[in-house]
């Protein structure tokens, strides 16, 4: 592959690899836990820091609830009603089919704790390192590191009368 060729092949990887961060942030903004789960390789492992998961079937569970609760663990929320996932500072590093990719973001989560509704809004980095599948780019390691955290009174669209 000449020059022109292989500066073509990263620039298309690179577009694939953001691509698919951003499909896995809609995926999250929108409680769309197949797409979510998508963006993964079979054999993920995921390390949040209170919770490692290793493989698609446990990353489904984790998702569900239905083992240790993530909102719980994760949010300062009882549960989440609405959320927005944001992503930016997406860096790339491509060697053959595996791709290093660093990634600043801010996850936005609205629901209860307590008699009120509040939001949290988060700043996050993900660590991945991403391979190339016949069907495509998927993340095959994820470290979540939370940066800073706030908590202020929120409110819903159904809550305003709107």
């Amino acid at each position: 592959m000449g020059e022109v060729e292989t500066q073509v092949r990263r620039l298309i990887d690179e577009s694939d690899i953001r691509a698919l961060m951003y499909r896995y942030a809609r995926g999250i903004t929108t409680k769309d836990r197949q797409l979510v789960l998508d963006c993964f390789t079979d054999d993920l492992e995921l390390d949040y820091g209170f919770r490692q998961i290793h493989g698609k079937d446990e990353f489904r569970e984790f998702q569900s609830g239905s083992s240790a609760a993530p909102t719980s663990a994760v949010l300062q929320l009882e549960r989440s009603l609405a959320s927005t996932q944001a992503i930016s500072n997406i860096e790339i590093e491509i060697t053959g089919d595996e791709a290093a990719v660093r990634i600043t973001g801010l996850s936005i989560h609205v629901g209860p704790r307590g008699d009120e509704t509040v939001a949290q809004v988060r700043s996050l980095h993900y660590t991945d390192k991403c391979v190339r599948l016949a069907e495509g780019w998927r993340i095959a390691r994820r470290q979540y590191t939370p940066q800073w955290t706030f908590v202020v009174p929120g409110i819903l669209p159904a809550q305003s009368g709107k």
